[in-house]
């Protein structure tokens, strides 16, 4: 549980970089 928690964190902030990205854009 722990690890899918901690992957999912990941995930979640390398999209909400992705969407910084594009707004820059």
């Amino acid at each position: 549980m722990r690890k899918n928690q901690g992957k999912k964190t990941v995930l979640s902030q390398q999209s909400a970089k992705k969407h910084q990205l594009i707004k820059l854009k």
